[in-house]
């Protein structure tokens, strides 16, 4: 079971970072950031230690891993099967998030079933999307960050996971 990502996050039309999978190396589980905002700390793309990258060579040019479980969210909070990220505004600055774009892309047997979550401090989670489904081979989307008052005008760090279940 696969998930692969690209995910990027933005404030008010500017990216604030991006990872991009061409030239990943499958399973690694740790991609550093391809594009950061010059006021903005931006960390890699991370799974989590809970998650297998092990297994079955994934397509190049991809982020990924296995070992994805459990019926809900909340059985992926408490199993920690996500990607992670955490970005900080620079010195004397702060970041109102508006958007995440992000294209994911499963094998037939990958979880079928994700949802986005943010923390202050790395350890309350905030869902941000109702669950979403992937029937398919393709999962492309915009998560509208800027109704978030979390998410507006933060000087202290970010963290953003995604979690995925099923498979």
């Amino acid at each position: 079971m696969a998930l692969w990502m690209l995910p990027v996050v933005s404030a008010k039309a500017e990216v604030i970072g991006r990872w991009n999978s061409s030239g990943a190396v499958p399973l690694a589980g740790t991609y550093a950031a391809t594009e950061a905002h010059a006021y903005a700390l931006v960390g890699p793309l991370t799974a989590s230690t809970n998650l297998l990258r092990t297994g079955s060579a994934p397509a190049a040019n991809t982020f990924a891993a296995a070992g994805y479980s459990g019926v809900d969210s909340n059985a992926a909070l408490a199993a920690g099967h996500y990607w992670e990220t955490v970005i900080q505004a620079a010195t004397n600055h702060a970041v109102s998030y508006d958007s995440i774009v992000y294209r994911f892309r499963r094998t037939s047997s990958g979880p079928p079933w994700a949802q986005w979550a943010y923390s202050p401090d790395g350890t309350n989670w905030t869902w941000v999307t109702p669950p979403k489904s992937n029937s398919t081979v393709y999962l492309d989307g915009e998560l509208a960050l800027d109704s978030v008052s979390g998410l507006q005008s933060v000087a202290g760090p970010v963290w953003f996971r995604l979690y995925a279940w099923g498979g």
